[in-house]
């Protein structure tokens, strides 16, 4: 499950894809992440943003023709006096044409 995330390449634009996202309860920002050869032996991953909370999507322009980019989302709440990080679960992938 994706868990509202969706994402769309652009035709325009072969190196860009924006993600969308649900908003989270009690979220203060969230931290995207992004790589750009998932099927790599070694896939690498970069925080490529932070965003606050009243984001809901990303426009990642650095993506690579031929590979497939992949991203993903982590919330960080508030509770009470106490700021927490989601784990990392799950990520969305798309072929760069």
């Amino acid at each position: 499950s994706t868990q509202g995330v969706s994402s769309a390449a652009s035709d325009v634009y072969k190196r860009q894809v924006e993600i969308n996202w649900e908003s989270v309860k009690n979220v203060t920002k969230y931290h995207v992440y992004a790589c750009n050869d998932i099927k790599a032996e070694k896939p690498e991953w970069y925080e490529v943003a932070t965003v606050g909370a009243g984001t809901n999507s990303y426009e990642y322009n650095n993506c690579i023709e031929g590979k497939y980019t992949a991203m993903y989302v982590i919330p960080e709440v508030q509770v009470g006096r106490n700021t927490y990080k989601a784990s990392y679960t799950w990520h969305l992938y798309m072929n760069i044409e």
